[in-house]
């Protein structure tokens, strides 16, 4: 699983309400990106990522975004 350093986390709502997290990252090579997180469960999960410590993530690619599948923090084995 590769590296990730937390740059932002910023919450919002969809034009229908929906509630949403959007996470920004930096990769190990250096380049900056970002997944949505908009279940509730995967929005716990993106609220769980360390801001001073390098974390793993998955995600799935679907219509050209990224959506947050799991967070593993550093101190989980």
């Amino acid at each position: 699983m590769m590296s990730f350093t937390l740059i932002e986390l910023c919450e919002g709502q969809t034009p229908t309400g929906r509630p949403f997290v959007k996470i920004v990252v930096r990769n190990d090579a250096g380049e900056k990106f970002f997944v949505l997180a908009c279940t509730p469960e995967k929005i716990a999960e993106a609220m769980s990522i360390p801001v001073d410590r390098p974390f793993g993530m998955t995600w799935q690619e679907q219509n050209g975004f990224r959506f947050l599948d799991s967070v593993k923090n550093g101190d989980q084995s």
